[in-house]
């Protein structure tokens, strides 16, 4: 397992661990507006190693707005397109009723901790790789 600490701004810092089934983002601090630029070059430089499973643990993101949201969405989408996806863990109340108040943040995959989510991923990525070999 590889681990990289990324301070992407102050009001936000990222955890890279790359696993054998999934690459897990660890966010500390905030994604909105103010961050979110710094936060897509981090998912960028994950993206250009071909991960195509992202695991985002929201533990300790303790605010996120339309911006944030609108940033995970697109990321969601990339990495469906890459045959992947993405999986939201240990979300936290206020974010999750903030998600839940618009139908993007709904169609979000979240559980209830990193564990989940890589177990969740492991299944697709099998689904995926059969997929393509078909």
């Amino acid at each position: 397992m590889m681990l990289i600490d990324v301070a992407v701004s102050v009001e936000l810092q990222v955890r890279i661990t790359a696993t054998g089934r999934a690459t897990v983002l660890t966010l500390t601090g905030e994604l909105d507006e103010r961050t979110v630029s710094s936060f897509c070059m981090q998912t960028a430089d994950v993206l250009a190693t071909d991960t195509v499973e992202l695991v985002l643990d929201l533990q300790r993101l303790y605010f996120l707005d339309v911006a944030g949201l609108v940033v995970l969405v697109e990321l969601s989408g990339k990495l469906e397109q890459a045959g992947g996806g993405l999986a939201l863990a240990g979300v936290r109340p206020r974010v999750r009723e903030f998600m839940e108040q618009s139908a993007v943040g709904r169609a979000l995959r979240r559980f209830a901790d990193v564990e989940q989510a890589l177990a969740a991923v492991a299944p697709m990525a099998a689904a995926t790789a059969v997929a393509t070999r078909n």
